[in-house]
């Protein structure tokens, strides 16, 4: 990914990305949008 070099190459390229971003997170069940499971998570004290 190029680095954007005016105004206009970023909010194309911050749209895009969220565009792929929204893509993927509607995959994701909703049962299972809020489990802690990542690898390094890091855990609050209790």
């Amino acid at each position: 990914m190029n680095v954007p070099t005016s105004k206009a190459e970023l909010l194309k390229a911050i749209s895009t990305q969220f565009d792929k971003l929204i893509t993927d997170l509607v995959e994701v069940p909703i049962d299972r949008a809020r489990e802690e499971n990542l690898e390094g998570m890091w855990q609050q004290p209790a």
